[in-house]
């Protein structure tokens, strides 16, 4: 079913910042967890898909940077930082977070989401993504 699917999607090829990736991940979760249009839903599920690997990575890069200049407390929750060892992670991890990001994105189109309510600020968080 997925492949005949697939042939109703088009895609939009976009560099974003990583940023704007990250922000978004709130509205996308609360997106994917909503009642959608099956068309909709599918082209969501390759959008998570396509940027699965892209929090892994910067998951995965944010806590190095963390290990990196700060030390994690007793309790295993947080990071202390020692001396300027907060700015310069700071510094570091917007670097990171200025990163270019080139994807392939499916189109979804705001017409397609019906009745489905959504937050003002998901809407911010998505417009990279809604035509």
């Amino acid at each position: 079913m997925k492949q005949n699917l697939k042939k109703f999607v088009t895609k939009t090829s976009m560099k974003l910042k990583l940023e704007e990736i990250i922000n978004a991940s709130p509205a996308l979760q609360t997106l994917s967890n909503t009642k959608l249009p099956v068309l909709v839903s599918f082209k969501l599920s390759m959008l998570l898909k396509e940027l699965n690997p892209v929090y892994q990575s910067y998951n995965e890069s944010r806590t190095k940077l963390l290990e990196k200049y700060g030390k994690l407390n007793k309790e295993k929750t947080n990071y202390d930082f020692d001396g300027n060892k907060r700015e310069e992670y700071a510094e570091k991890h917007k670097e990171l977070l200025q990163a270019d990001i080139k994807l392939d994105i499916p189109d979804i189109k705001i017409s397609e989401l019906d009745d489905i309510k959504i937050e003002p600020i998901f809407l911010e968080q998505l417009n990279w993504l809604l035509k």
